[in-house]
C-alpha cells in the first residue's frame, strides 16, 4: 500500500478562516512541556542526526523513525513539566495536583 503525504506550509490557510497551519501548531505544539508536544520535536531531531529528510511522519507505526533497515522508537524526558511534580527535579514522579 502507498500512502501518499501532504506536507504543509506553515503559511498554508484553513479555508474559511483568517488563521494559517502555523497558528495551530502553535496552540497544539507550543507548550514543550506536554509529553505529547515534547515527543515530536524528539523524533525529528533524531531524524535529522541521522540524516534521515522528507519522509513524513505515520502514527501507530511499530515505529518512530526508519533508518535504512533499522526501526527506531525515540523517547524523550523532562525536568520541566506542565504540570507540578510530586517532588521537584524528578522525572520520574509527577503529581497532577
Amino acid at each position: 500500500m502507498t500512502i501518499s503525504l501532504t506536507t504543509l506550509s506553515a503559511e498554508t490557510p484553513f479555508i474559511g478562516t483568517d488563521a494559517k497551519v502555523a497558528d495551530a501548531w502553535r496552540l497544539v505544539l507550543g507548550d514543550r512541556r506536554t509529553n505529547n508536544a515534547r515527543r515530536y520535536p524528539a523524533e525529528f531531531l533524531v531524524a535529522k542526526a541521522l540524516g534521515i529528510e522528507g519522509t513524513g511522519r505515520i502514527e501507530w507505526t511499530d515505529h518512530d523513525v526508519l533508518c535504512v533497515t533499522t526501526k527506531l522508537e525515540v523517547k524523550s524526558t523532562g525536568t520541566v513539566q506542565a504540570f507540578r511534580p510530586a517532588r521537584p527535579g524528578d522525572p520520574h514522579r509527577y503529581s497532577q495536583t
